[in-house]
């Protein structure tokens, strides 16, 4: 949603705001239309955008170390049995 240029309905007619994408405007205020009294500016803001990334982080890092945990358990337990398997036949 940071990244990408949207349209706003206006509602009441067929009417679309064109607004470019909230990081990558060379405007300091991010939209034309938000210095002209536009909604583009309060349809994507910073903060919300933010607030959704850093709560989606914990579930990511989750998922990652599940995932890894997932992946290695089986193949040292294989090493395990490999090796307890290797030291009864000495």
């Amino acid at each position: 949603m940071l990244f990408t240029p949207y349209q706003l309905d206006d509602g009441w007619s067929d009417d679309r705001t064109e607004c470019e994408s909230r990081f990558f405007t060379d405007r300091a205020d991010a939209n034309e239309t938000a210095a002209e009294g536009g909604q583009c500016a309060a349809e994507r803001d910073w903060p919300e955008l933010l607030a959704l990334l850093a709560g989606s982080v914990p579930f990511a890092v989750g998922g990652a170390v599940l995932c890894t945990v997932g992946t290695v358990s089986p193949r040292i337990s294989f090493h395990g049995a490999e090796m307890a398997r290797l030291k009864e036949s000495d």
